[in-house]
């Protein structure tokens, strides 16, 4: 069963271009999910433009926490408190070492 938190990605078939599929792994393959045909290679690609630009709302609430912690800091910035900046470099780096513990994960996955 797909993640939920993780956004599904759309391909166009690469024969003919009109066949849709939701893409399994980060590379085009065999094993992506047919999702149907359209009758038109244009058609195919602006459905997964569309498809793809959209963002689970879990994806949107998680951008819009990260906005309103973004400007609480840059208030405290602007208030001259250094305890605050100090603390949102180091919850930086935290963020930046998740991100490639991630990365490295899925490559070994």
């Amino acid at each position: 069963m797909p993640d939920p938190t993780v956004p599904e990605r759309w391909r166009v078939g690469r024969t003919l271009g009109r066949t849709l599929y939701v893409m399994v792994g980060d590379d085009p393959s065999k094993a992506d999910r047919c999702v149907g045909m359209v009758d038109t290679r244009e058609l195919a690609e602006r459905i997964v433009v569309a498809m793809n630009a959209t963002a689970p709302a879990s994806d949107v609430q998680r951008a819009l926490d990260r906005l309103d912690d973004l400007l609480d800091r840059l208030d405290a910035v602007s208030d001259g408190d250094l305890d605050a900046v100090d603390a949102w470099a180091n919850n930086i780096q935290l963020d930046i070492m998740r991100l490639r513990h991630r990365r490295e994960g899925a490559r070994h996955a």
